[in-house]
């Protein structure tokens, strides 16, 4: 970083600074990953925007604790003061500061300036370039409605799918034990009360607020059995209904959901935010219809754009093993090229192959990996059917 910019950002960036902190945590911000030594005490010269910082402890093995994680929008300028809470290892507001505390310890912030170390913002870096890429869609409302109070959580923050999975156990086991409704009665009510005492609750403070997104749930209560055919595959009455009722009408933060789970994960470490990453990118990937309305241009081509930027970040060992778990990613995006292909808006779906074909040499030069072109999934399919059991009647 020049002397101009510092001296620019001395105004105008923003300041972060921890009291009683650890000798030795694992500390960092945005795509940015430090051990830090005796002296830290924060950070400087933040940009003003969003930002993710996240930390752990390292214990005298040198073996670091749980991933905490917190998002911060910084105004130009401002100073965001907490402490380290030694017995829970983690970091929280210093309640000791007030208003009046923190600006005079603004005004003498250079006073704390070999403590602080400086945001990387020289020519030479390209990851602030990439972190605004990764967070253009994420508004404040959207962190407000999405993350635990102060945007704090860790790896082990819960969310709804983690309810999702208790009830689908419970129900296996339930199922395994051939528990009906009669045994239930005679085991009296305590026994129920037990087993929901022991189930999560999304109402707990510290948990994620997704949406819940029910892939199988993707038509209408009233819908008509030729309804329930169509968009048992095409998902887009589902999506269609979370843009109206869940998102308001508001594309963009459907967008900034998919770019905020995805830092959850690839960042905070949390697996919740995978769950609702997958989820969506299926979702998207998997309404045919929606590529012809107006969604068209103004979900589909962004999305695109988002899933390149996000997967120029995943470890390859990350990429193979979504790509593998499930088939969950190859499909998504096999469906998204065959839907794209039989869109009935043909300006849009020029656009989106234009799109694609960035992404899928994106992919074969990245990972080694090649998206089928239309004709190619065309052709397997053909090749299928040509092999498919014929039925006789006898």
């Amino acid at each position: 970083m020049d002397n101009e910019t510092a001296l620019s950002l001395y105004d105008k960036g923003g300041f972060f600074v921890v009291t009683n902190c650890p000798k030795k945590i694992e500390f960092g911000i945005d795509l940015h990953l430090w051990e830090t030594s005796n002296n830290f005490m924060g950070l400087k010269l933040v940009p003003p925007g969003l930002h993710l910082l996240s930390y752990s402890s390292i214990d005298k093995k040198a073996q670091t604790g749980m991933k905490s994680s917190f998002f911060q929008w910084f105004d130009e300028g401002q100073l965001v003061v907490k402490k380290w809470d030694g017995h829970n290892e983690i970091m929280v507001i210093d309640e000791s500061f007030d208003s009046d505390q923190i600006g005079k310890m603004r005004q003498n912030i250079r006073e704390l300036d070999k403590n602080l170390g400086a945001y990387p913002l020289s020519k030479e870096d390209v990851l602030y370039g990439k972190w605004r890429t990764l967070t253009k869609h994420i508004q404040k409302s959207l962190l407000e409605a999405v993350l635990p109070p102060n945007g704090c959580f860790s790896s082990a923050t819960s969310s709804v799918y983690d309810i999702e999975e208790y009830e689908i156990a419970q129900k296996k086991i339930n199922k395994s034990q051939n528990v009906n409704d009669k045994t239930i009665n005679e085991q009296g009510s305590s026994s129920t009360k037990s087993d929901s005492g022991n189930m999560p609750s999304i109402e707990q403070q510290d948990s994620f607020k997704f949406p819940l997104v029910d892939i199988k749930k993707s038509f209408d209560k009233n819908a008509s059995a030729e309804q329930i055919t169509k968009y048992s595959r095409d998902k887009t009455w589902l999506l269609q209904n979370l843009i109206k009722n869940v998102y308001k009408q508001d594309v963009k933060r459907l967008l900034g959901e998919v770019q905020l789970s995805f830092l959850i994960l690839l960042i905070g470490q949390n697996f919740s935010g995978l769950e609702h990453w997958k989820r969506l990118v299926y979702l998207v990937c998997s309404s045919q219809e929606a590529i012809s309305s107006n969604l068209g241009l103004e979900l589909f081509i962004p999305f695109i754009k988002i899933l390149q930027s996000q997967l120029m970040e995943c470890p390859k060992d990350f990429f193979s093993s979504i790509l593998t778990e499930d088939n969950f990613f190859s499909v998504s995006l096999k469906e998204l090229v065959i839907n794209i292909e039989y869109s009935e808006n043909q300006d849009v779906a020029n656009k989106l192959k234009k799109e694609l074909n960035e992404l899928r040499t994106f992919l074969k030069s990245h990972f080694g990996w090649m998206l089928p072109t239309s004709q190619d999934l065309l052709a397997e399919e053909e090749e299928d059917e040509e092999y498919a059991p014929v039925l006789v009647e006898l």
